[in-house]
Formats: structure tokens, C-alpha cells, sequence
């Protein structure tokens, strides 16, 4: 369930730069995790053991989701405005306490995701993903119906000023967002999708 929610960083980022965050965040979170089970079970005496499962590709996931993806609905609770994102953190909470080999994946995962933002020793610069194998990620292009036309705004469609201003929010001009609203009949995850793509 959690990886469903994090999906929504392939949509904001591309398939070329999600492909080279993960493959970069979980090999350095693997090599951090054995170090840092390694210096545990040296300098003191917890039995802790490697992770089994796939938090190395999880966790470094939580730092993006933090930073790119906007808040875009609040729930009041008792006075208290809480972010539909909450529900994420709270899962990767859970996964965390399970064990606690966990606690210390989740700790290197998000530690080098932070690396990673902060673009230490340029790791965003250096694309390890060639673009011909991220397209294999992309979205499938659908076949185009006889007799219809191809995309083009449509002025028929009304862009909601709010489904404009989610797009500003995450750093789209309001002519290109508008445009891309139109285009995907005013669906914001498509709107942005395709806004993302422009961009590669």
C-alpha cells in the first residue's frame, strides 16, 4: 500500500530521474546499512541483523514525497489540519517499529535520500539510467481512434482555477498548466504527467 502512494514521485519526477533516485538511494542504503550493522555489532551488543524486504527502495522514497509532493487536501482533527500525505508517514512508521532491523534501514534510507536532495558529490547530475530504458517505464502511448483528432486544447474544457494553482504549486507556469488541463480533460495527475514529460 505504501509503495502505491509513493508512486506519485515517478508522475512529478519522470521515469528516467525516478529510475536513477531509486537505483542510487537503495545501493547506497544497502552498502550504509551493512556499515552501519556492522559498527552495531562491534561496539556493542545488540544482535542486530540486515532487513529482509524491500525498505532500501521505500525509505529514501519518503524524503521526495516530503519535498515534491504538495499538500493538496486537509482534514480538520480536533482544530487540527492534517494532510492527506499523513497517512504515508504513519504506514512507513508502522514498517519502521515492526523491528528493529528496520529502524536502522529506514534511518540510512532517509539519510541518503537527504544526501541525494542536497545533490552531494553532484549524485544528480550523473544519470546512471540511459533515457531508451526509462521510456520502457513510461506510460504506453494509446492508439489514436480513426477519425479523432490529436490532442489539442480544448476550449470546451472549463480549468478550474484551482487545478491551476496545484500545478503552480509544484512549479508549472499557469499557461502551460491551463494548457495541460485542458489536454487531460482538467485531471490534475494527468495534467502533471504530461507537463513532466515536456520537461525530460
Amino acid at each position: 500500500m505504501l509503495i502505491y502512494y509513493l508512486r506519485i514521485i515517478e508522475r512529478r519526477f519522470g521515469s528516467r530521474k525516478f529510475l536513477d533516485l531509486v537505483v542510487k538511494c537503495a545501493s547506497l542504503t544497502v552498502v550504509l546499512e551493512l556499515a552501519a550493522v556492522f559498527w552495531i555489532r562491534r561496539s556493542s551488543q545488540y544482535a542486530i541483523g540486515l532487513s529482509t524486504g524491500p525498505y532500501p527502495l521505500i525509505f529514501p522514497l519518503l524524503v521526495p514525497y516530503y519535498f515534491a509532493v504538495p499538500r493538496l487536501i486537509t482534514y480538520p482533527f480536533l482544530g487540527i489540519p492534517l494532510s492527506a500525505k499523513l497517512i504515508v508517514y504513519l504506514l512507513a512508521f508502522q514498517l519502521m517499529a515492526l523491528h528493529p532491523n528496520n529502524v536502522v534501514v529506514s534511518l540510512c534510507g532517509i539519510a541518503v535520500a537527504l544526501l541525494y536532495r542536497a545533490n552531494v558529490l553532484h549524485m544528480q547530475e550523473m544519470m546512471l539510467v540511459p533515457r531508451s530504458l526509462a521510456r520502457w517505464f513510461d506510460e504506453p502511448e494509446r492508439p489514436q481512434q480513426e477519425g479523432t483528432q490529436p490532442d489539442t486544447p480544448s476550449a470546451a474544457v472549463e480549468v478550474s482555477a484551482e487545478n491551476i494553482r496545484l500545478l503552480q504549486d509544484m512549479g508549472f507556469e499557469s499557461e502551460r498548466a491551463a494548457r495541460a488541463l485542458r489536454l487531460a480533460n482538467n485531471d490534475v495527475q494527468r495534467a502533471a504527467a504530461m507537463l513532466i514529460q515536456e520537461n525530460e
